[in-house]
């Protein structure tokens, strides 16, 4: 059994979450994204201390957290959410160094199958009116020019989610 403790860094909760956010990427057909490009600073009530602080070391040196987390400081901070309670922020904490290790989040994109297509053509050739609600997942498989064009094509009118 390996009883060698495993190497922390002191950090506050703060700055362990940038640093842990500047790490995480998203990768998706071979190409590989941060998964958090920047963040929106709230500094005020007791925020100074916390996100602030770790936002503005960031931006002073973002060397240690392995990059930079940009981030904009609205005028109106009547829309925005915090996230994490204030007392808790400036809290220090030995963390594992591998927390903040590169961690690469990689997106699965299932092929269509053969049966799945067979359903979808079938309900839309038994509809007297067709319609195509198309949900996020057009824009995921990056397939908007083949639903425009599927739509030109058939004249089958299109709809959107929210997604």
């Amino acid at each position: 059994m390996n009883t060698t403790p495993l190497p922390t860094v002191r950090l506050t909760v703060a700055q362990a979450t940038i640093r842990f956010l500047v790490n995480q990427y998203s990768e998706r057909d071979g190409v590989e994204q941060r998964l958090v490009t920047g963040a929106f600073g709230i500094f005020g009530h007791g925020n100074v201390a916390g996100i602030g602080q770790a936002l503005l070391q960031n931006e002073i040196d973002p060397t240690p957290d392995g990059g930079s987390m940009p981030y904009v400081m609205p005028r109106n901070e009547q829309g925005m959410v915090l996230a994490m309670p204030q007392d808790v922020q400036a809290e220090a904490f030995d963390f594992p160094v591998e927390m903040f290790a590169r961690r690469v989040w990689h997106v699965r994109r299932s092929p269509l199958d053969r049966a799945s297509l067979e359903r979808a053509v079938a309900r839309i050739r038994a509809s007297e009116r067709p319609l195509v609600v198309a949900g996020g997942g057009v824009i995921y498989s990056e397939a908007s020019e083949e639903l425009r064009a599927f739509a030109a094509a058939t004249g089958i009118p299109v709809s959107d989610t929210q997604a």
